[in-house]
């Protein structure tokens, strides 16, 4: 039996970067098929009134499209504030889970967007935001064993 250091390595850093990803993609799944099935209400399970759903969406898209912007200039942040020869293995793993945590979360506004309003343009629209910037995000090997800038 072999013994673990328990210490990250770059191929289970990608394995779970690549369940956030996963997840991401499952919300729109979900949705996509609940609306299609017709699980939701056609109103939603909301049933908002006349012109609420535009606003809903507006506000939906301006938080699930900053979290996903912040989550760039975040990584360069967290990658700046490591130690002076650079964050090492662990400390890639640490930048690029929460890096790929805030874009998934315009990912699960689509969601709650889907869920609430049974209207998949805009959900689609969030998720596609937190699929594109967690693909940016996901670590390659060489950026996890500090060979890539």
């Amino acid at each position: 039996m072999s013994q673990t250091t328990g210490l990250p390595s770059a191929a289970s850093a990608q394995i779970v970067c690549g369940g956030i990803l996963v997840a991401t993609a499952a919300y729109a799944g979900v949705g996509v098929v609940l609306v299609r099935m017709g699980t939701i209400p056609e109103s939603g399970f909301a049933g908002f009134e006349e012109g609420v759903p535009v606003l809903l969406s507006i506000i939906l898209i301006v938080a699930g499209g900053s979290a996903a912007a912040v989550s760039f200039p975040f990584r360069r942040l967290m990658a700046a504030r490591a130690l002076p020869g650079g964050p090492g293995l662990a400390g890639r793993v640490r930048i690029a889970v929460m890096s790929m945590a805030l874009a998934e979360m315009s990912g699960v506004m689509g969601l709650v967007y889907c869920l609430l309003t049974a209207e998949l343009g805009t959900s689609l629209l969030l998720w596609g935001i937190g699929l594109g910037a967690g693909i940016f995000h996901f670590p390659t090997r060489s950026w996890l064993e500090g060979e890539a800038p």
